[in-house]
């Protein structure tokens, strides 16, 4: 309904399913039961990681259960240990993100792994859909400096920074790149 942001609480015990929608400046804009639908976050791998880790947890993009869009989930277990709290991230929310934080009007950034683009501060879409959701490798962006600085070549009249991101079992990295005139 027109909201920037969705909360769900799923009970374990009762399964019960409720949902709230926020605007971009968090008032609650509706709240709703949603039936049941054999969803048990219980079994995800994100909470049983997050469960017997001591930080946050981050997955590997995969395509969210209630969204069918691309995305991630960060989590992180309660002091307790009796609850986790999870948030979805889209790669087209965080390609969004990398837009309007641009260094420079021509600056590009790209984030990838091994299963390819996961968000990119350019306009073309992350996600072919031909049939299947499938992330793109950057030689697909139609970018060539990327293309180029991915094959580790740097291009003559660009500066270009590269940054490990993630973690050791989501390994993640980060390329920005500037021309210098």
């Amino acid at each position: 309904p027109g909201s920037a942001y969705e909360a769900d609480f799923i009970d374990g015990a009762t399964h019960s399913h409720r949902r709230w929608f926020y605007d971009d400046l968090l008032p609650l804009l509706v709240s709703r039961e949603l039936p049941a639908l054999g969803y048990d976050p219980h079994e995800r791998p994100w909470f049983q990681d997050a469960l017997y880790s001591s930080g946050a947890v981050r997955t590997a993009p995969y395509v969210f259960f209630f969204m069918g869009e691309i995305g991630m989930t960060v989590a992180r277990t309660s002091p307790d240990r009796r609850s986790v709290v999870a948030t979805d991230v889209t790669l087209a929310s965080l390609s969004r993100a990398l837009a309007v934080r641009r260094i420079t009007p021509s600056a590009e950034t790209v984030i990838y792994d091994s299963g390819g683009v996961v968000a990119w501060s350019g306009v073309a879409s992350l996600v072919d859909e031909g049939g299947t959701l499938r992330r793109r490798k950057i030689a697909e962006l139609g970018h060539p400096v990327l293309a180029a600085v991915a094959e580790d070549r740097t291009p003559e009249g660009w500066l270009v920074h590269r940054a490990a991101l993630g973690s050791r079992d989501v390994p993640s990295e980060l390329i920005i790149d500037v021309p210098e005139a």
